[in-house]
């Protein structure tokens, strides 16, 4: 994972918790008015007040969990910078000492200002998200249902684990680029002049000299051939291991695409709504938005990650208009911010519209369907 996910991951932490705790509080003042799908199913009316109270709990000890981690790698940020900077120091002290060549040492030092630098931004990164207190500064809130916040939080894993892979992404080791970095000139001084051959010497002197030479080559050939064989007889172990370790993380790759940036990771679910129509409820479950349609035309489709279609039952088409509870603008094409939700409402035009029986579909651009479902 590059540099800019891992900041991107750091600030999209911070943005979960910062709304779950705002979430809380904003239920916790209009608590009669609060939908029953912020809560767990099976959770008591009367107990809504204390599991409020306590997700607020939750939600404030990660806020300082996560702070008090952030000033700990902002000082480490720091301090790795200073000694950085110390040793690019020593760098002309020691071509002063003619321990190092100058050439080498111009390269080093640009390396090191680069490490410094990085440090720098690291360190300063950890410091403002430390002192973000608005959803605004760390780049808006993540509307979830309240229940959905500590599930989501953990589903990112060890805090610690992440800046670690950010320390040591933040610096990678330079290899040469250059082709005669790569392939440098041999040294004249040290190249072996080629031996004249004597025209004046007969054949069978000829090949005298060369019969040692051809038997020293064939021994230094079996030679590799066997420290190969012996090589890999004893590491062909380390080899298959290494190969499990290759297939696993693919297959770890694999779903993380799935599960993270595939549109097929939304969560569909669909329920009766008051009225003669529906209510359908989608949980973008990725770190990427998802583009969703209602209208099967290629333009919107094209724009689109996923669409809904309704199948009757009977012969009869199903028409109606699909009304948005949390999304702005008219349609047809909405999107679901990354690890947000979405509720629509379906109000057929009339009353004995063929819903009983019918199915509701969801499927990608290229036409899976990922969602299936009677209508209720």
């Amino acid at each position: 994972m590059s540099t800019d996910a891992l900041e991107e991951r750091l600030r999209l932490r911070l943005r979960l918790i910062l709304s779950w705790k705002t979430r809380a509080a904003d239920i916790l003042n209009r608590l009669p008015d609060a939908s029953p799908e912020e809560f767990p199913p099976n959770l008591d009316p009367s107990s809504r007040k204390g599991y409020i109270l306590a997700q607020q709990e939750q939600a404030q000890e990660a806020l300082d969990n996560f702070r008090h981690i952030l000033r700990e790698r902002a000082t480490r940020f720091a301090d790795l910078a200073r000694v950085s900077a110390r040793r690019r120091e020593r760098l002309f002290q020691k071509i002063a000492e003619e321990n190092l060549d100058p050439a080498r040492a111009n390269q080093e030092a640009r390396r090191m200002l680069h490490r410094i630098e990085v440090y720098h931004s690291c360190a300063e990164l950890c410091g403002t998200l430390a002192e973000a207190d608005l959803i605004e500064d760390a780049g808006g809130p993540v509307k979830l249902r309240l229940c959905r916040y500590e599930a989501e939080l953990k589903r990112f894993g060890s805090l610690n684990t992440l800046l670690d892979a950010l320390e040591q992404r933040a610096c990678p080791n330079e290899t040469p680029t250059s082709e005669e970095n790569r392939n440098p000139p041999p040294d004249p001084k040290i190249v072996p002049a080629r031996r004249s051959s004597r025209l004046s010497d007969s054949l069978p002197v000829l090949l005298r000299r060369l019969r040692p030479r051809v038997k020293k080559n064939v021994r230094k050939t079996e030679q590799h051939a066997s420290a190969r064989r012996a090589w890999l007889k004893n590491n062909l172990g380390n080899l298959l291991i290494l190969g499990g370790v290759s297939a696993v993380l693919m297959g770890l790759g694999g779903l993380f695409w799935f599960h993270y940036l595939s549109p097929a990771s939304l969560q569909i679910e669909i329920s009766s709504a008051p009225g003669a129509g529906f209510r359908l409820y989608c949980a973008n479950q990725s770190i990427r938005p998802v583009h969703i349609t209602f209208q099967n035309t290629p333009n919107e489709t094209r724009l689109a990650d996923v669409w809904v279609r309704l199948t009757p039952s009977s012969g009869a088409d199903i028409t109606g208009r699909w009304h948005p509870l949390d999304q702005d603008g008219p349609g047809p094409l909405w999107t679901i911010p990354p690890l947000g939700s979405a509720v629509w409402d379906f109000i057929p035009d009339t009353a004995t519209a063929p819903l009983r029986g019918s199915r509701l579909e969801v499927l990608t651009r290229s036409g899976r369907i990922i969602f299936s479902a009677a209508i209720p």
